[in-house]
C-alpha cells in the first residue's frame, strides 16, 4: 500500500493512514502536522494509497483523497502531484458506474502530465482511459488509446531492461487483448494475451525476485481474462485450467475480489457447457468475496452491487437456465439499474437479450419482443455479430412459440447459419461459437418439423452431436459436454422419429433425453432447483412414456416400463426430501439468528395480509418489503438446505407390494392431450388411455372450481339458493366422474382406493365426485399419495396400533373462534393429551407438541401463497411456520392433522411436485395427513373432527382415511353441502 518516499521523507504507515480515514479533514490535517508529514510527499503517498485501495476500501480511500486535495490548498504542488490526485479519483468513479466523471478526471490528470512532461504517469493513464472508454462501447477510441500507450513504451525501451516499462508493456497488452474481448475478437485477444506473456517473461528477468509478486499477479489477471477468449472459442478445458490457476494465485494472495473475479469467470464456464450445480456453487463462492456473506439476490441497495454486477448478471443467466424465473427477473432489473447508469451498453445488451428470453418463459410474448429490440439496438451501435446473431435468434424464437413460422424462418434466414465452424480469420469478430451454431440448428429443425417436413428436421438435428463432439445420439450411458444442449438434440429426433412413425428410434433417442435429463438433475444440490429444472421438461417423459404404450403389442413388460418413465417423471424431489429427513436433522445454522429476525419480519407482513385479506390492495412498498425479505429468507434457507442424493423412484412391482388386500392404486397421468389411468390391484394392473383430453379436464375442473366459489359468497346467500346450488356442483363434480372414474369401472373390484393424481388433479376432491345417485365416498374409502413412490416410502415407514396420545394446539383468533373448542371436544377421546392452547400455541409450542404424542392436531389459520408456494404457512401466536421450517419439525407423530384453511392446496410444479404445507409434514415424517383443499368454515370443521376421531378411536386397527370417510358419510347424511365436508382428505 505505501508509496515509495523521497530520501529523508516522512513515510505514512498503514496505521496512521487508517487513523486519518476516521478523522474529519481539518483534524487530519493536524494529525499529518504532528508527525511532520505535510507538501508533496505527503499527498503523493495519500493518493497512491487511495489507488491501491480504491476497490478494496472505497469510502476510506475517498477519504485519502479529500485529505490530499487539503493539503493541495494549504501548499502549492508540482501540476503532476495533482494529476495523481485526478487519476485516483477517475479510479473511484469508475468503480462506482461514473464513467463520464471517471473520463473528466482523467483527462484533467493528463493534461497535468503533459505540462510538466511526466511521460510514466501519462503513459499509464492511457491504459486507464482505455478500460473507461471501453466500458461505455467506444471500442475505436479505446484501442487507439492503448496503441498509444504502447508506442510510447517501446519508444521508452531503447534496449534497456528498466523492468517498469516491461511491466507497463505487459499490463497494456492485457488492456489490448480485454478491449478485444469486448468486440468479441477472441482469436486477436488470445494473440495479445501471449505477447502480455512474453514481456511478462522479460520482466521477470530484468527485475528478479524483486518483481515476483507483480509478475505472479499479472500473471493471473492474464490468465483471469484469457479464460474468457478460451471459453468463446469451445476450448473449455484449457479455460478451466487458466481460472482455476488464477483462483489458486488470488486465494494465496488473500485478494478476494480478484478471486471472486475469476470465480464468476470460472462459473461462467460452467453455465455456457451446462454443469449447472457447478455453475451455482462457484457463484456463491464469488458472491462471499466480492460482497460478503449475504447472499448476492437479497442484497438489498443496487449500488452495493456494483463490484459484482457482472456476478449478477451471470446468476442471472443462471435462474433462466433452471427456470427460477422470479429470482432471475429480479436480478435483471437490479443489472438493468446498474448498467443504465453507468452506461455500459455492452453489459447492458446482454441484460436486455437475458430479460427477454425470461419473459419469452413466462409468455409475455409483446414484452420479450421490446426486450430483443433495445438488445438489438444496443449491439447494432456496438457492431458486435455474435451478440447480434444471438439476439436476432431469439427473436426468431419468439416468433416461433406465438406460431408465426413465417416469420421465425424469415429471422432464421437472414442470419445466414453456417453448417458447421470452419476455421475463421483470427483479426475477425466471432460471429457463432458452439453453443449458439446448436441453437440455430435446433430451431431450424423444429421450424421443419412444425412444418411437417421430417426428413429435413432429422437432417438438420442429426447433425448437431457431431457439431457440439462428446457421443454420438442416442448413446445415453455417456455424460457429453453440453449435456443441456445433447439433451435437447435427443428430444428433438425423439419427436421427429415418432411423426414418422418409428416407435424403435424414438424410443431409443427419448430414453437417451431422459438420461441426460436425469444426470443434469442428480447435480443439482436442491430440492427447489430440482423441482424448478424440470417445469419445462416433462414432455420428455411424456412422449417416452406414449411412446412406449403406444407399442402394437404392448406387453406386461412394457407396460411396467411406461409406469417407471411416469414415476421417473413426479415427486422425485419430494421423495429426495424425505431420505433426506430419514438421514438425520442437520447440524446448527450459522444463518440462524438472521434466519429468526427475518422471519419475525415476516410475521408482521403476514398478520397483515391476512387480515386485508388475500385480495386486498395492498401498496406497493408493502409487496417490495414482502418479496425483499422472502428473497432473503430463501437465499438463507438455500444456504442451509441439506445436500440431496438422487432417489431412484419405485417400480410397479412395489408398488404393488405395499397395496393392502382389498385395496387398488388409481395412477393418473397427462402425456400431451391425453389423459390416461393405471389401475393397479395386487395381482393385477389395467391400463385406460384416452379418457379425455386436457383441455376438456380442465374444463371440468374451472366449472367445478366456479361452482364451489359460487357457495363462499356466505351462508346465508347458501340457504336462500341452496338447491340451485347442490344441483350446480353435483352437475360439475358428476361431469368429472364421468371423465375420470366411469371409464375404470369393469376394473375396479376394491373397496379402498389409492388415488395417485397428476397435475390439476393434485386438488380435486376425488371422494367427492357424484356418479348421479351417490358420492364416490359412499362407494370406496378414499387416501391420496403424492407418486406411488411416496406411497411406497411412507407405508414402509409406517407402525401400526391404536393412537394413545394427542397433542393439540389452536390458536386465539376471533376470525376462527370455534378452533379451541374443537381441540377441546377430541381431548376425551385420548388417554393422553398435551395441549398448546392460545399464548401456549407458539412455535416453541409446536415444536413440543410434534414430538410429543401419536397424533398432532393443529387448529390455525392456512395461507397458502400461490405465488410462492414454498412460503406457505400456519399462524402460530407468536409468528408463522413456512414449509421450509416445517420440515425441520422433530415430528413423532404418526398422524397430522392440519385444521386449517388450503392446507392441502398446492402449487404444481415441474417434475408434478406439489408444493404447500402438506409437503412439509410429510417431509417431516408423517404417516398420514388429513388436509383441507379450499377454506374451512370454523363451525362445521369443529363437528366433523368430532366425529373423525370418535371414529378413529373405536376401530381397533385404526384408518384415517376409514375414519374420515365414516365422518363425511354422517355429513353427507345430515344433508350438509359439499363445501363443508369435501375439502377434507387423506395423505399417506
Amino acid at each position: 500500500m505505501n508509496a515509495t518516499p523521497s530520501p529523508g521523507s516522512r513515510n505514512l504507515d498503514t496505521d496512521l493512514l487508517q487513523r486519518l480515514a476516521d478523522l474529519p479533514v481539518a483534524q487530519a490535517l493536524e494529525e499529518l502536522g504532528l508527525h511532520f508529514l505535510r507538501g508533496s510527499e505527503a499527498i503523493q503517498q495519500l493518493a497512491q494509497a487511495a489507488l491501491e485501495q480504491a476497490e478494496a476500501q472505497p469510502d476510506r480511500a475517498a477519504r485519502w483523497l479529500e485529505i490530499a486535495t487539503a493539503l493541495a490548498r494549504e501548499h502549492p504542488v508540482d501540476p503532476g502531484v495533482l494529476a495523481q490526485i485526478d487519476y485516483a479519483q477517475a479510479r473511484l468513479h469508475v468503480l462506482a458506474g461514473q464513467l463520464a466523471e471517471a473520463e473528466a478526471r482523467l483527462q484533467e490528470a493528463q493534461s497535468r502530465w503533459q505540462a510538466v512532461g511526466d511521460r510514466h504517469w501519462l503513459t499509464r493513464s492511457y491504459l486507464g482511459l482505455t478500460q473507461i472508454l471501453a466500458m461505455q462501447g467506444r471500442y475505436a477510441e479505446a484501442e487507439a488509446a492503448v496503441r498509444q500507450a504502447i508506442a510510447e513504451l517501446m519508444a521508452g525501451l531503447d534496449g534497456n531492461q528498466d523492468p517498469v516499462p516491461l511491466a507497463r508493456l505487459t499490463t497494456a497488452h492485457r488492456n489490448l487483448a480485454t478491449l478485444l474481448l469486448y468486440q468479441e475478437r477472441h482469436a486477436a485477444a488470445l494473440a495479445e494475451y501471449e505477447l502480455a506473456q512474453t514481456w511478462l517473461e522479460r520482466f521477470r528477468r530484468a527485475a528478479g525476485a524483486a518483481g515476483q509478486p507483480f509478475a505472479a499477479n499479472e500473471a493471473a489477471h492474464i490468465a483471469l481474462n484469457q479464460a474468457t477468449a478460451l471459453t468463446f472459442l469451445d476450448r473449455p478445458t484449457e479455460a478451466e485450467a487458466a481460472l482455476q490457476a488464477a483462483i489458486h494465485h488470488f486465494d494465496q494472495a488473500r485478494d478476494a475480489l480478484n478471486r471472486g473475479r475469476a470465480r464468476t469467470n470460472l462459473g461462467r464456464l460452467y453455465l455456457r457447457t451446462g454443469r449447472y450445480g457447478d455453475a451455482l456453487a462457484t457463484f456463491n463462492l464469488a458472491a462471499q468475496d466480492l460482497i460478503g456473506d449475504l447472499p448476492i439476490h437479497a442484497v438489498p441497495e443496487v449500488e452495493a452491487l456494483r463490484r459484482a454486477d457482472e456476478l449478477l448478471l451471470e446468476h442471472a443467466t443462471a435462474y433462466l437456465a433452471l427456470n427460477l424465473l422470479p429470482e432471475a427477473a429480479d436480478a435483471l432489473e437490479r443489472c438493468l439499474a446498474l448498467f443504465q447508469q453507468a452506461g455500459q451498453p455492452y453489459e447492458l445488451g446482454q441484460t436486455f437479450y437475458t430479460l427477454a428470453l425470461v419473459q419469452l418463459r413466462e409468455g409475455r410474448l409483446a414484452e420479450a419482443q421490446a426486450s430483443l429490440a433495445r438488445a438489438l439496438a444496443q449491439f447494432a451501435a456496438l457492431d458486435n455479430p455474435f451478440w447480434l446473431n444471438r439476439t436476432q435468434l431469439a427473436q426468431a424464437t419468439v416468433a416461433f412459440v406465438q406460431g408465426d413460422l413465417a416469420q421465425a424462418a424469415a429471422h432464421l434466414a437472414s442470419l445466414s447459419i453456417p453448417q458447421d465452424l470452419a476455421p475463421r480469420d483470427p483479426s475477425t469478430p466471432l460471429a457463432w461459437d458452439v453453443a449458439g451454431l446448436a441453437e440455430a440448428h435446433l430451431l431450424q429443425a423444429r421450424l421443419l418439423l412444425a412444418q411437417g417436413k421430417l426428413e429435413a428436421a432429422g437432417q438438420v438435428a442429426a447433425r448437431i452431436p457431431a457439431l457440439l463432439g462428446g457421443r454420438a445420439a442416442g448413446t445415453p450411458t455417456i455424460r457429453p459436454p453440453m449435456p443441456h444442449l445433447h439433451l435437447r438434440v435427443e428430444h428433438l429426433l425423439g419427436q421427429v422419429a415418432r411423426a414418422a412413425g418409428d416407435l424403435e428410434q424414438a424410443r431409443r433417442h427419448l430414453t437417451a433425453a431422459v438420461t441426460l435429463l436425469e444426470m443434469e438433475r442428480a447435480a443439482l444440490p436442491l430440492e427447489e432447483i430440482r423441482t424448478a429444472f424440470l417445469d419445462d421438461k416433462s414432455a420428455i417423459y411424456q412422449e417416452l412414456v406414449l411412446t412406449l404404450l403406444d407399442a402394437p403389442d404392448l406387453s406386461e413388460e412394457g407396460l411396467a416400463a411406461a409406469f417407471a418413465v411416469v414415476e421417473r417423471a413426479r415427486s422425485r424431489a419430494l421423495l429426495e426430501r424425505l431420505l433426506a429427513s430419514v438421514q438425520g436433522a442437520t447440524s446448527a445454522s450459522p444463518h440462524q439468528s438472521r434466519r429468526e429476525a427475518v422471519r419475525q419480519r415476516l410475521h408482521w407482513l403476514y398478520s397483515r395480509l391476512l387480515g386485508e385479506g388475500s385480495n386486498a390492495q395492498l401498496d406497493a412498498a408493502f409487496n417490495a418489503e414482502l418479496q425483499a425479505q422472502e428473497a432473503l429468507l430463501q437465499q438463507l434457507e438455500w444456504q442451509d438446505s441439506p445436500m440431496l442424493s438422487q432417489a431412484e423412484p419405485t417400480d410397479l412391482a412395489s408398488l404393488q407390494a405395499c397395496l393392502e388386500p382389498g385395496q387398488q392404486a388409481l395412477a393418473y397421468f397427462m402425456a400431451g392431450e391425453e389423459v390416461l389411468a393405471f389401475v393397479i390391484g395386487q395381482d393385477q394392473v389395467r391400463l385406460f388411455r384416452r379418457l379425455t383430453t386436457v383441455e376438456r379436464l380442465n374444463q371440468a375442473l374451472d366449472e367445478f372450481r366456479f361452482q364451489l366459489g359460487r357457495v363462499e359468497l356466505g351462508p346465508a346467500y347458501l340457504a336462500r339458493h341452496r338447491d340451485r346450488l347442490m344441483r350446480q356442483l353435483t352437475g360439475a363434480l358428476a361431469r368429472l366422474h364421468d371423465l375420470l372414474i366411469a371409464p375404470l369401472a369393469s376394473a375396479l373390484s376394491a373397496r379402498r382406493l389409492l388415488v395417485i393424481p397428476y397435475g390439476s388433479l393434485h386438488l380435486l376432491p376425488f371422494h367427492a365426485l357424484w356418479d348421479g345417485r351417490r358420492y364416490l365416498l359412499e362407494r370406496y374409502e378414499l387416501s391420496t399419495a403424492p407418486s406411488a413412490s411416496v406411497a411406497v416410502h411412507v407405508r414402509h415407514r409406517r407402525t401400526g396400533g391404536r393412537y394413545r396420545s394427542l397433542a393439540g394446539l389452536a390458536i386465539q383468533d376471533d376470525t376462527i373462534p370455534a378452533a379451541q373448542e374443537e381441540v377441546r371436544r377430541i381431548v376425551a377421546l385420548f388417554p393422553a393429551v398435551h395441549l398448546y392452547l392460545e399464548q401456549e400455541a407458539t412455535r416453541a409450542g409446536l415444536w413440543a407438541a410434534a414430538r410429543a404424542a401419536d397424533v398432532l392436531h393443529l387448529a390455525t389459520h392456512g395461507l397458502f401463497r400461490p405465488d410462492n408456494s414454498f412460503f406457505s404457512a400456519l399462524k402460530l401466536a407468536d409468528g408463522w411456520v413456512d414449509v421450509r421450517e416445517i420440515y425441520r419439525l422433530p415430528l413423532a407423530a404418526r398422524l397430522v392433522v392440519l385444521s386449517a384453511c388450503e392446507s392441502g392446496v398446492g402449487q404444481v410444479r415441474g417434475g408434478d411436485e406439489v408444493i404447500g404445507l402438506a409437503r412439509g409434514f410429510l417431509a417431516a415424517g408423517a404417516r398420514h395427513l388429513v388436509v383441507s383443499l379450499w377454506n374451512v368454515h370454523d363451525a362445521s370443521a369443529a363437528g366433523l373432527m368430532e366425529n373423525f376421531y370418535r371414529a378413529l378411536m373405536a376401530s381397533p386397527c385404526p384408518s384415517p382415511a376409514a375414519a374420515l370417510r365414516m365422518a363425511q358419510r354422517a355429513a353427507v347424511a345430515e344433508g350438509q353441502h359439499p363445501y363443508y365436508w369435501a375439502p377434507y382428505l387423506v395423505m399417506g
